[in-house]
């Protein structure tokens, strides 16, 4: 269910990114879909982890990124671009998917979730920051 629905997704990305990478590659766009979708679950991530760790530890933490957080992002984000891949369908299907007039008003729908997606996890970021700073 949550491939079905993630390869969705990609393809409409893929869709979205084609439009603007006109000398980029199939492998390339796709790449670039999935690196997106990390992000999009980093965003929600992200701050989820930081209250847990307030919780964890009972203190205040220093919010702002060392070079230790900084690598702690990124194998968090290597993590998730590995799960996606894996989830993912491979690019010449995904591509075909794409492709295919019928998939239309999937593919639109996949663009407007991604944009919800975007704005539900800007504001889970905001509350979820507001919670470790301890004004909410």
């Amino acid at each position: 269910m949550l491939g079905k629905h993630l390869n969705h997704l990609l393809a409409a990305l893929y869709c979205r990114n084609r439009s603007t990478m006109k000398f980029a590659g199939d492998a390339s766009v796709v790449a670039i879909a999935k690196l997106q979708v990390c992000l999009v679950w980093l965003l929600y991530g992200l701050p989820l982890l930081g209250a847990v760790g307030r919780l964890w530890t009972h203190r205040q933490t220093d919010l702002h990124l060392t070079s230790s957080n900084r690598l702690d992002v990124v194998l968090m984000l290597v993590s998730l671009f590995g799960v996606v891949h894996l989830l993912a369908w491979p690019t010449e299907r995904l591509v075909a998917f794409a492709a295919n007039a019928e998939h239309h008003v999937i593919l639109r729908q996949g663009q407007r979730t991604f944009l919800a997606l975007l704005a539900v996890g800007f504001l889970w970021m905001v509350v979820v920051a507001k919670y470790n700073a301890g004004t909410l």
